[in-house]
């Protein structure tokens, strides 16, 4: 009888509890990933996963202040379930929560309001003014890694960005505003991104750069990744982050390219809710993603053709400082850098909406955010945020053709009579359409790509690098043929390969110097952009 009894106190304690909560916070949804949330005091300031070990505490505390006793852990277990109950099939409330970062759109789906997280208050920012609000609206989700943000200085002018050139050395102005478009586009969530990938010589900081970027968008007690070993490496971290960062690369391989591309440019995400639970959670993702890697990201075309190379410079050993220093005097500007990013930021809510660009380039999305982001900042223009793209897109063709020796096999077989057709292992011997013996030149060109170590041995190797290298021969006017559907074509079960350059009629009438060099890694003209 007496255990009955307890059974019916347990079952009274958790009705009221559960009542008390649900009467004094708000337990809804999170639109994302569909899981069961509290917000205390039916605000934004603090947000729980019902489900999660920060509730667990906050509710142990809570009971114990309201009530002077501890909840039993069994009470508390069912406590948990009731909660997520009522959130996910009685309330049935969704709101859609960010990390760091949330946005509010207009009737046209651009960017109206903007909140950024500062751990205990936000920033709200709208296109006549930003703010503190100590109690935001229900759009945040919160993780013990975070670190809180330090207020941003009111009395900073937009200008106050280049302070953060005290920091990071990149001299070239291209480059700069660049770093610049793609730092301040961070606060701004949901839109696709361009991977920031930083190249440079040993000594030149590029570390140093990713992390007092980490610092100043979404500052965290976990620095950057170093080895991906394998997809969870990005997957975990791109789920409790606003910005990542990865250093020092030395492993890529294709499934962990296509990872890093979609969670730049978004796309879902599946992960497990616990390592011993068989449920799946999913995840939509759309982060800022910087890379640092150099030897193995520039193999990569796929990467290369998301994102944004920027060259940091080796620092000079006079101008060097310690990481204590360094990091004492950027704390120190870190308010007014953050208070010149918000200022910059009124300006492009205002000016994003009426935005059009003659002619979009890749990441257009990007392109358009970064153009309205240069126009506000003082000093430059989206004009030359424009000019400074356009010559990244001509150095991401370089750079791949350089990196693919199937790209430039393929560029070598359509340039003597604009087109080339055949199977794959005609493809990988060379094989001449009109029958041609090689010359002299020929087979050095040849040579030069056979020998690169990325070279494909077999046919089934040569389809997935085709597929790889396709972008790139489109930016050089190389089209490859597809069916109907965009799937490869076969004929008596074998890859059919056909290539057209769309621009040889204009080729045709230059010199035969001027394409005597195409199985080298690049023209004359490419070496040039490159420098």
């Amino acid at each position: 009888m007496s255990d009955n009894n307890e059974q019916r106190d347990d079952s009274t304690l958790v009705e009221k509890v559960v009542q008390k909560l649900s009467q004094d916070n708000t337990l809804f949804c999170n639109s994302e990933d569909k899981q069961a949330y509290i917000a205390i005091q039916k605000s934004g300031r603090v947000v729980f996963q019902i489900q999660s070990d920060d509730f667990r505490a906050w509710l142990l505390g809570w009971h114990l202040e309201q009530y002077g006793k501890v909840l039993r852990r069994a009470i508390v277990e069912e406590v948990v379930q009731n909660a997520c109950a009522i959130a996910q099939y009685i309330n049935k409330q969704s709101y859609k929560l960010g990390i760091r970062v949330s946005r509010v759109d207009d009737n046209n789906a651009n960017p109206k309001e903007l909140y950024y997280d500062l751990g205990d208050a936000a920033v709200h920012t709208t296109r006549d003014r930003w703010e503190i609000v100590d109690n935001p609206p229900i759009v945040f989700r919160r993780f013990s890694h975070q670190e809180k943000q330090v207020l941003p200085e009111a009395t900073s002018r937009k200008s106050d960005i280049e302070l953060l050139h005290k920091y990071i050395n990149i001299q070239n102005r291209n480059d700069w505003l660049l770093f610049l478009t793609f730092m301040i586009s961070a606060f701004i969530p949901d839109f696709p991104k361009p991977l920031l990938l930083l190249v440079g010589a040993p000594g030149a900081g590029k570390s140093t750069l990713m992390k007092l970027t980490k610092q100043l968008v979404d500052p965290s007690l976990i620095d950057g990744i170093g080895q991906i070993r394998n997809c969870e490496s990005i997957i975990r971290p791109a789920s409790k982050h606003a910005l990542l960062y990865f250093d020092n690369i030395s492993y890529v391989n294709q499934d962990i390219s296509d990872t890093l591309c979609g969670v730049a440019t978004g796309t879902s995400l599946v992960n497990r809710k616990m390592y011993t639970d068989s449920e799946e959670v999913i995840y939509k993702v759309q982060r800022s993603v910087m890379l640092n890697g150099v030897t193995e990201i520039l193999s990569r075309e796929d990467i290369l053709d998301r994102s944004i190379p920027v060259s940091v410079q080796r620092i000079d050993r006079n101008k060097r400082l310690n990481e204590n220093k360094l990091m004492n005097e950027f704390n120190s500007d870190k308010p007014i850098i953050l208070g010149a990013i918000c200022n910059i930021l009124v300006d492009v809510l205002r000016i994003y909406p009426s935005v059009k660009l003659e002619k979009y380039p890749r990441m257009a999305d990007f392109a358009g955010y970064a153009f309205a982001v240069a126009e506000a900042m003082t000093g430059y223009s989206g004009d030359e945020f424009i000019k400074a793209y356009d010559a990244v897109e001509d150095r991401q063709v370089a750079t791949a053709l350089n990196a693919s020796p199937t790209a430039q096999a393929a560029r070598f077989l359509v340039s003597k009579t604009g087109g080339w057709q055949g199977t794959a292992t005609d493809f990988l011997n060379f094989t001449f359409n009109d029958g041609r013996v090689a010359t002299a030149d020929d087979l050095n060109i040849i040579q030069s790509i056979r020998e690169q170590p990325t070279w494909c041995r077999n046919v089934s190797a040569l389809g997935k690098s085709l597929n790889r290298a396709e972008a790139t021969l489109k930016s050089l006017g190389i089209v490859l043929e597809r069916g109907s559907d965009g799937s490869p074509i076969y004929r008596n079960g074998q890859r059919w390969i056909t290539l057209t350059d769309i621009n040889w009629q204009n080729k045709a009438n230059n010199s035969d110097s001027e394409t005597s060099d195409l199985g080298t890694k690049t023209t004359t003209k490419e070496n040039k952009e490159n420098k």
